[in-house]
């Protein structure tokens, strides 16, 4: 929130947590729902700023991406996410 962009190759996981708002951002993300063992359980493309998801009461936490991030790494419902940490 308040910031300028998400660069590129960053994300923000939001745990625990089945719903999001854009409020106070001032560019579009890329948001995961994603269950406990990370499976993709809902995505929504290039969220606006301003705006409320819908509740994904499966879902155990989030990641927000730069915008295009789905669409870049062709991210589907089902897929597993991996964390690998730098």
């Amino acid at each position: 929130m308040f910031s300028k962009d998400l660069p590129t190759g960053c994300g923000l996981h939001l745990k625990p947590c089945q719903s999001i708002h854009t409020y106070f951002m001032n560019y579009a993300i890329d948001v995961v729902f994603v269950n406990k063992r990370l499976e993709v359980v809902g995505i929504i493309e290039s969220m606006s700023p301003r705006k409320t998801s819908k509740v994904f009461r499966s879902a155990a936490s989030v990641f927000e991406f730069p915008a295009g991030t789905v669409s870049r790494t062709n991210t589907n419902i089902g897929d597993v996410l991996v964390i690998k940490e730098s």
